[in-house]
């Protein structure tokens, strides 16, 4: 399903033969998603959602992404001031700098920019999507424990390098071995 994508959150990922765009999910995603997420070249490989992928499972995941992509859009404009100010810094002596990474989870939808149009907007196709979260040690068995890890690592002051975290990801079947995945994981 091809729709038109607010542009102010928006990355773009180089690719050799395609114009990928990273965005936030949309709500137009979800026959994509349901799609995708019922494939068995997709579930197979997955350790999240539920087997099978209903329209019901997809309107309670996307009311959290969606909540989590605002943030990271926020974040996203925190981050572009903070530039803004480690370059006023360098070039002013005394001046601050801040440091950011994982205040919150991040969330995208990953795009083909299909066109670029003025009066419409960018038209893309859904290819998948990717989430990078702070771990939360679901290989740790005991439950105890597995709490007392997660604790420790929100605790964690965002940009420190001990934070752990996780990724999840997946391609439309069709975008399988095309190398887009290693490029988004990039940006």
């Amino acid at each position: 399903m091809a729709h038109c994508v607010d542009p102010g959150f928006r990355i773009p990922v180089l690719h050799p033969t395609l114009r990928i765009v990273l965005t936030p999910p949309n709500i137009a995603d979800g026959r994509d998603v349901v799609a995708a997420l019922n494939d068995p070249r997709v579930y197979m490989n997955l350790n999240g959602p539920p087997y099978p992928y209903t329209d019901e499972d997809y309107w309670g995941w996307y009311e959290v992404v969606e909540e989590a992509a605002r943030t990271s859009s926020e974040e996203m404009q925190t981050i572009k001031r903070s530039s803004k100010i480690t370059q006023d810094a360098e070039q002013n002596a005394g001046g601050c700098q801040t440091r950011w990474a994982g205040r919150s989870w991040w969330v995208s939808a990953i795009r083909e920019l299909r066109s670029e149009r003025s009066d419409t907007g960018e038209e893309t196709k859904f290819l998948g999507e990717i989430t990078v979260r702070r771990s939360n040690f679901l290989y740790i068995l005991d439950e105890a424990e597995r709490q007392k890890k997660v604790y420790e690592n929100n605790s964690l002051e965002a940009g420190d390098p001990k934070i752990l975290w996780e990724v999840g990801f997946y391609l439309i079947p069709e975008c399988h071995g095309r190398g887009i995945m290693p490029m988004v994981l990039q940006h």
